[in-house]
Parts: C-alpha cells; structure tokens; sequence
C-alpha cells in the first residue's frame, strides 16, 4: 500500500558534500553521470498524485540524495499546487 513518496525535483546542487553521489572522488566536482539542469516537470508529480494510486500517497517527502530541493526553481509555486490538492500531505 502507498503510503509516502520520495521525490527528486531536479539534478541541481550548489554544494560538494562529503559522500554524497554526485561529488567526484576529490571532491571537486559534480559526477558526469549526473546531468545538471534536469528538472521534475510539475505537473508530471501533479498528474501521478491525482491518479487512482497517487491519491492514496499520505505524505511527500523531498529527498535530496541528488539534489538540494530548495535548488527547484518553481519550487514555491509547486508547494502552492500540492497544498490546493492536499492541504495534508
């Protein structure tokens, strides 16, 4: 049963942190295999919530394993949509 959704929004970072999958190995850099300026469309994630599975998603969950969320450039418009569809997740 669906119950949380992890999600990337984009491929866009501003920092090299330690561990992380995008850092090359000294630390220097972004991995190539990590396009930059790859964005979630929203409405592609407003579409899969309103669908006969997506309903049944109870929370959202921004992941940044491969991004910083707050990178997201409609990421304040995007929060305004997810709330008029669910003001709960």
């Amino acid at each position: 049963q669906l119950y949380a959704l992890q999600i990337e929004l984009s491929t866009n970072c501003n920092a090299l942190c330690l561990g992380c999958v995008r850092t090359n190995d000294n630390y220097t850099a972004t991995k190539e295999q990590i396009p930059k300026n790859q964005l979630l469309k929203k409405q592609v994630l407003l579409d899969l919530l309103t669908s006969k599975n997506g309903r049944r998603i109870k929370r959202l969950e921004f992941c940044g394993n491969i991004d910083e969320p707050l990178a997201y450039p409609q990421l304040l418009e995007l929060l305004e949509d997810l709330y008029r569809l669910n003001p709960n997740y």
